[in-house]
């Protein structure tokens, strides 16, 4: 978030290099119970003790009760660049017939699951990105990062980067590839923010501003009305 990119791809290289976490095969497996390899830091389901993600259930399910103004669902635009022909995220995240007339996200149609807030595939497309722009020997291990994610998603080596592929490809592939890869797991608006701190540039395809003050987050009204001189952030702006 610092967009410190020299000690990003420090930590993250000590975290892949330690050999304790992989790739899932499977994308079933990241929201399931016991079955992903990738969870670093998460909330693990205990049965009759411990019951994570209730809210992710009751909220962004979709096989469920959907209703368009409480479900996660995406625009068509995003819904055509998450299935393109061979990826297999578009059979294993996305529907288009369990709400007719949205596409929307089947992450967490289960019942139960155990919630990761940070895992393996975050932290080698962290690594990939930070290796692209320290440049010079580790673009090579930025590139094999960003294959490694590819080859899981389309099942094969058809989309990988060639070897020689440059940082800037390997910097939009990585941003990309964390788009479709963490969707609808509260990244992308730290993604707008951290970019648009960095480069002044707007990603938000609404066209809204990486630093509209609606984006802060507001304090409580109970702190003006205990000191009328508190300042309250400002509202609104995200046109």
């Amino acid at each position: 978030m610092q967009n410190d990119f020299a000690n990003a791809f420090a930590y993250a290289d000590q975290v892949i290099r330690s050999n304790k976490f992989l790739l899932d095969a499977s994308y079933a497996n990241r929201f399931s119970i016991g079955l992903s390899k990738e969870i670093i830091f998460g909330f693990k389901f205990v049965d009759n003790n411990l019951y994570p993600g209730g809210e992710l259930r009751n909220r962004y399910r979709s096989d469920v009760g959907f209703n368009a103004q409480s479900r996660f669902n995406v625009t068509s635009l995003f819904y055509a660049a998450a299935t393109t022909a061979g990826d297999v995220r578009g059979t294993a995240w996305y529907s288009t017939t369990l709400a007719p007339g949205y596409n929307v996200l089947t992450k967490y149609n289960k019942n139960n699951f155990d919630v990761p807030l940070m895992g393996y595939t975050e932290i080698k497309l962290i690594r990939a990105e930070a290796a692209a722009e320290t440049g010079g020997a580790n673009l090579a291990t930025a590139i094999t990062d960003i294959n490694d994610i590819l080859t899981r998603a389309y099942g094969g080596t058809s989309k990988n980067l060639p070897v020689n592929a440059l940082a800037a490809t390997v910097i939009n592939a990585a941003r990309r590839e964390r788009e479709l890869e963490l969707v609808g797991e509260g990244n992308r608006i730290q993604e707008i923010k951290r970019i648009g701190a960095r480069t002044g540039v707007n990603i938000d395809r609404r066209g809204g501003r990486w630093n509209c003050p609606g984006l802060a987050l507001q304090f409580p009204i109970s702190e003006q009305a205990a000191n009328a001189s508190f300042l309250m952030n400002q509202e609104g702006g995200c046109d």
